[in-house]
């Protein structure tokens, strides 16, 4: 492996024959109709990252079960296919490697409005192998392969793809924004990737599953199934609806937080071993002899995977479209950009004297 793992070990698997390809709407029922309570896995392919830009569309939708692997084109698909597509999956306990994503998707308004999020496993993934070496990664790519035991991923025929029809960057890399064209010049093997991404998060999740069983980590359970998907169903709804915010609970957090610093500020006055220091510094500072410089400047710093874990990037800012006010995280800008943070810098001179 070129990843090293504490909890986790290298599995004998590899890709999964799909039962059937380029799926209708009208073959919805046969397919998801057994499937009722059972975990279902999802992968979607889009002609984009943002679902509210002009023309966005899913273009296929990959389903992963223990009994077969099935993809959908949905390319044309109206109102009226993904209504059958949201009764028939509401009833599945669906879950996705980057369920972030799917879902901010699949509930577009009007679209999937019943579907319940059961887990994630990147989440999973993420929770189990927490190493945090420098270049750790936990893409599916490195999923397949470091994990699962792939022989190869199946990026590497994504990219070979990409580059064989020119959709490549400036620099001759394979563009992977622009691998939803695939969909038109090669389906079969498109619609194969698809697939394959959703036989992965499946086989991904039974096996760390399993292994937070082992370990006896219920904990790991609850938050991938409960926790986690709440927090993921409240940040969709948002970005397509909004949050009111309650300016007045605001204020009165905000006040209580100030009489709070203060006081913790009296109390680390009050202690004996530091107190004196203090008081020789401010007598300093008085003086002149000692100078503090605050600076502060916005920076650019990538997106995590993880927006919902980061409350300190929230901003509140008017919606375009009504004019209302919401919080509104990082998600909000196109999936996978960046965001801008205060940097906040400390000079001290005059202890050198």
């Amino acid at each position: 492996m070129s990843q090293q793992y504490t909890l986790l070990r290298q599995q004998s698997l590899g890709p999964r024959q799909p039962t059937q390809l380029h799926l209708r709407a009208s073959d919805l029922r046969r397919v998801v109709s057994p499937l009722q309570g059972e975990v279902v896995h999802v992968d979607i392919e889009t002609n984009g990252l943002d679902p509210r830009a002009p023309g966005a569309r899913v273009v296929t939708l990959g389903l992963a079960h223990s009994s077969g692997l099935w993809v959908f084109d949905t390319r044309y698909w109206a109102d009226r296919e993904w209504d059958l597509c949201n009764d028939l999956l509401s009833g599945c306990k669906v879950v996705a490697f980057n369920a972030a994503f799917e879902l901010k998707w699949l509930k577009i308004p009007g679209r999937c409005p019943g579907l319940q999020l059961h887990g994630c496993s990147l989440v999973l993934y993420r929770t189990l192998a927490n190493e945090g070496y420098t270049g750790q990664r936990w893409s599916l790519e490195t999923a397949q392969t470091t994990v699962l035991g792939w022989p190869d991923s199946n990026k590497d025929e994504l990219g070979e793809l990409l580059t064989r029809h020119k959709l490549v960057r400036a620099n001759g890399q394979p563009d992977k924004g622009e691998m939803y064209q695939l969909a038109w010049l090669e389906p079969d093997r498109f619609q194969y990737y698809c697939a394959q991404d959703a036989e992965a998060s499946r086989q991904l999740w039974d096996y760390l599953l399993a292994v937070a069983h082992r370990l006896g980590l219920p904990a790991v359970h609850q938050y991938v199934t409960e926790e986690w998907p709440t927090m993921t169903a409240l940040l969709s709804w948002q970005y397509w609806e909004g949050m009111t915010i309650d300016r007045s609970a605001m204020q009165a957090a905000y006040d209580q937080i100030v009489r709070d610093i203060a006081a913790a500020d009296a109390k680390f006055r009050q202690m004996p071993i530091l107190s004196h220091h203090l008081v020789e510094w401010e007598r300093l500072a008085a003086a002149d002899l000692v100078k503090t410089k605050i600076t502060e400047k916005r920076v650019r710093a990538r997106k995590s995977d993880e927006p919902w874990s980061h409350p300190s990037v929230w901003s509140l800012v008017p919606d375009p479209r009504t004019g209302r006010e919401f919080y509104l995280t990082k998600w909000e800008q196109p999936y996978g950009g960046y965001f801008e943070r205060v940097e906040t810098t400390t000079k001290v001179t005059g202890l050198d004297k």
